[in-house]
């Protein structure tokens, strides 16, 4: 992003006008949902909109429960990380986003070490393991350890090392 909110609501417009296309397959409707939630948040960060990071908590929602309705080897789990993060970038207390955030957090890092897991090459299940931000692994302990939540904590380090050993195992393998 260019941190221009007026190119970005432009851009947001056009991909608006893909909302009713039948053509797309379920997985696309996921990257789309994905795509147009993820910029509706993007652009209430730079102009403060509370309707967008509403609307686009909605839409990555949508994108997280179809994306869980796809097949492992189809499905991408980013809409369930991205939606993470906007839980937590909300933070509404009445609506329990703080606690949204690290549960839909772990599901994220669950669905992607089962993904990494199942992939039936070693270069595609290294992909996928490397894929998974460490960064945002980080982020989550984190918010769990501030929310006081130290299992959940101790929870996302396991999948993490879970990760990491898978992907030094299929290096070595790959040799």
């Amino acid at each position: 992003l260019t941190g221009d909110a007026r190119a970005l609501s432009a851009a947001i417009e056009r991909v608006a006008t893909l909302r009713d296309d039948t053509s797309m397959t379920p997985a696309v409707q996921v990257d789309w949902a994905w795509r147009y939630g993820a910029a509706l948040v993007a652009r209430h960060e730079l102009a403060g909109q509370p309707p967008d990071l509403d609307d686009g908590i909605a839409l990555l929602e949508q994108a997280a429960r179809q994306a869980g309705e796809l097949d492992v080897g189809d499905a991408d789990h980013g809409p369930t990380q991205s939606l993470s993060a906007a839980y937590w970038a909300r933070g509404d207390p009445s609506r329990r986003d703080r606690e949204r955030a690290i549960d839909t957090g772990l599901l994220a890092l669950r669905q992607r070490a089962a993904a990494a897991l199942l992939q039936g090459g070693a270069s595609q299940g290294l992909r996928l393991a490397g894929w998974y931000g460490f960064t945002y692994i980080a982020q989550l302990v984190t918010w769990c350890l501030a929310e006081g939540r130290a299992e959940q904590a101790v929870a996302a380090l396991e999948l993490s090392r879970a990760l990491v050993l898978h992907a030094a195992t299929v290096r070595s393998e790959e040799r």
